[in-house]
């Protein structure tokens, strides 16, 4: 049986290449600026409605200092990630920006090691090498 994180990191994925496919469909209709507030406007609108639904189910609202700094710090990174790759699809194939965008996990492999002190196996390091060739190779 899938864990229900690995479920979760299915439906990131799938909502990221969702996300992808809908703005390269649009990207020569829309400037960039006003389609970076209209996304940011539905991300808020949904995160209103998981709040409000969470507060009806008993939601317990919890977090620190650091932990607000951290989010609002990720959401700005998110909005100069959309930002990013809306002006790479103007002028760059869908094929060839979102196999870069999606050397992220790379990335986060050796943050997990260095930061939050994970172990990275053989396994995960043979990974995270075909990954980066892979998308090398596609990219190209």
């Amino acid at each position: 049986m899938i864990e229900r994180w690995a479920l979760l990191a299915i439906g990131a994925m799938i909502s990221v290449a969702l996300a992808q496919i809908l703005i390269k469909a649009v990207v020569k209709e829309i400037d960039y600026g006003t389609a970076v507030i209209v996304m940011h406007l539905a991300a808020l609108a949904t995160v209103v409605a998981i709040f409000g639904i969470g507060k009806m189910n008993g939601l317990q609202v919890t977090y620190t200092t650091r932990s607000i700094y951290y989010i609002a710090l990720s959401g700005i990174l998110i909005g100069i990630v959309n930002l990013f790759i809306f002006i790479a699809f103007i002028g760059g194939p869908v094929s060839r920006v979102s196999p870069i965008v999606g050397l992220a996990p790379a990335i986060l492999v050796f943050a997990g090691y260095f930061m939050f002190n994970e172990t990275i196996t053989l396994k995960t390091g043979v990974g995270v090498i075909l990954a980066i060739s892979a998308i090398m190779l596609l990219s190209t």
